[in-house]
């Protein structure tokens, strides 16, 4: 049997600092396949220079992308089972004196959900808070701040610092990035790739596969999980002090580095101690990598790229 729906069309009513955001047009749809009901909003606000871009405890996905203008498109899209659920989950827009501010209530049923997709200026700062849902951020110039306690984080074309927090469960992908870069999971892996300055990385159950195309004189790299391998790219000059421990696994690297000097006995005990934990220089030195694993190995590999 075929299924029906309806579409409703109305005006929009936009009160800031004070009031809810309604929608321009509101439209019900069937969604994944079932009987559900979908409102979207939509609304462009005029920001200045550089805004601060900020949307908080959402529960359903964020995706933020980039275009030449100084404002931010909004669209807002709830989803609920049934028509009556849709008012238990609402937004309220706030103009600040920095930018914007998303803020959404707690909805009672949590098959109820808030999904955003933001077009802003790409020297936006944003900073990006989900309960459970996805966030994704491409372009963006400036800084970004992203944290979710279930969903994944995926951040592409990075040019300032990047901070990027999977509390509970949720992977973290960034790409291309150019600043000081900090991403922590509870349960997940984390890419980093074309890291061009600091990284520091930490998941409790995951695999860490970090690939620096230049490492700095000044800069850190600390990556750590509990249980995973991790893999770390370096261009094939670079000057760094290494130390890389894998508890239960090994440490191997396609870098030449020299060892420090250390006296012990050669039993078996010293030659699984030697492969697990390794203390030593890459080049003359200069930047700090710290890589730590308690249960999995430990690759340092050799990318085709320059160094600092």
């Amino acid at each position: 049997m075929k299924r029906s729906y309806h579409i409703y069309i109305f005006s929009m009513v936009c009160l800031l600092n004070s009031t809810s955001l309604h929608g321009a047009w509101r439209d019900y749809v069937p969604f994944s396949g079932k009987k559900g009901e979908v409102e979207i909003m939509q609304k462009e606000f005029a920001v200045k220079e550089s805004p601060i871009i900020t949307v908080k405890d959402t529960i359903g996905c964020v995706d933020v992308k980039t275009w030449q203008q100084n404002k931010v498109s909004l669209t807002a899209t709830k989803r609920a089972p049934k028509v009556e659920m849709l008012s238990e989950i609402n937004m309220k827009v706030e103009k600040t004196a920095d930018g914007l501010m998303i803020t959404t209530s707690n909805p009672k049923d949590t098959k109820v959900s808030m999904d955003y997709t933001l077009l802003v200026p790409a020297q936006s700062h944003v900073n990006l808070v989900t309960q459970v849902g996805d966030i994704k951020v491409s372009g963006v110039t400036g800084r970004i701040c992203t944290t979710t306690e279930k969903g994944n984080i995926e951040i592409g074309q990075a040019h300032d610092t990047v901070i990027a927090h999977a509390n509970s469960l949720g992977s973290i992908s960034i790409d291309q990035a150019k600043g000081n870069t900090k991403a922590t999971c509870g349960k997940g892996n984390i890419t980093i790739n074309d890291a061009y300055s600091s990284v520091i990385a930490f998941t409790q159950y995951g695999n860490i596969d970090v690939k620096n195309s230049c490492v700095p004189a000044t800069s850190k790299i600390n990556l750590e999980t509990k249980s995973g391998l991790i893999a770390v790219k370096l261009p094939s000059q670079v000057n760094a002090n290494l130390k890389a421990s894998a508890n239960k696994g090994v440490v191997t690297s396609q870098h030449l580095i020299t060892l420090k000097q250390r006296t012990t006995r050669l039993d078996n005990s010293s030659w699984k101690q030697l492969k697990a934990q390794v203390d030593g220089i890459l080049g003359s030195g200069e930047a700090n990598i710290v890589l730590t694993t308690n249960k999995g190995n430990i690759k340092i590999l050799e990318s085709k790229t320059r160094a600092a």
